[in-house]
């Protein structure tokens, strides 16, 4: 009987496996949208292993002196590989026609809190500017604060810092190519069991200094929420 169970439920991971990346390539959008959140916790995957995450995520975009927008993402994929006791590698795609691939150093482990560093980037291929496409380079460097309320429940703050990196004419036809961000998030990861568990998220993030756009200044600050399903071999 266990391993019957245990049969089904390999099987109906890689059916939800199989339909997500279809998914993520029939309803990627055009936006050039960053992917800041992380739908993890500190902890890494364990050596040689794999976890997956499946989240629903969309954002917003608030420009000073100039109008609002909004972009769905209806679906992120990102895979986990461990690599070592304390690091671990990431790849995701979708969020609007991007990829991104990053890597976990975990460096403090206790039961109460969990300290992690991260470096990642992503590729969005997307912004539309006239009738081309340009691509937008954004860079993530968030330290992820893990407190474990519970063995079930644990609360995840990401600070940190981000980057946008875009042609002269890009994303606000701004004369500057590069610029950086603070960025600040917050999840809640649910364990529902050891290989299954939700995490909602949300991160905001702000340019450092105005950017200069054609005539005026103004302030980019992106808001992108989402909530993941993790599951695999999450981390203990």
């Amino acid at each position: 009987m266990t391993t019957f169970w245990a049969a089904r439920q390999t099987t109906r991971g890689r059916r939800l496996l199989v339909a997500a990346l279809a998914w993520v390539v029939i309803s990627a959008a055009l936006c050039g949208c960053p992917s800041p959140n992380t739908y993890g916790v500190p902890r890494t995957v364990p050596p040689g292993e794999v976890a997956h995450a499946i989240a629903v995520e969309g954002g917003a975009l608030l420009r000073e002196q100039r109008s609002d927008s909004a972009w769905p993402s209806p679906l992120v994929y990102q895979l986990r590989l461990g690599v070592h006791e304390q690091v671990d590698v990431g790849a995701r795609v979708g969020t609007n026609a991007s990829f991104g691939l990053d890597a976990k150093w975990n460096f403090y482990r206790t039961r109460q809190l969990d300290l992690a560093a991260a470096l990642g980037t992503n590729i969005s291929a997307g912004a539309v500017h006239g009738s081309g496409l340009i691509p937008m380079l954004y860079g993530h460097l968030p330290l992820l604060v893990g407190l474990n309320v519970s063995e079930r429940v644990s609360v995840i703050a990401s600070p940190g810092l981000m980057s946008m990196t875009a042609p002269e004419d890009g994303f606000v036809a701004s004369p500057q190519p590069f610029a950086p961000f603070f960025r600040a998030g917050l999840g809640v990861d649910f364990r529902v069991s050891r290989s299954f568990a939700i995490l909602p998220e949300m991160t905001f993030a702000r340019t450092m200094a105005p950017l200069e756009d054609g005539t005026a200044s103004t302030h980019l600050t992106f808001f992108v929420a989402g909530v993941a399903a993790r599951f695999g071999q999450l981390p203990n």
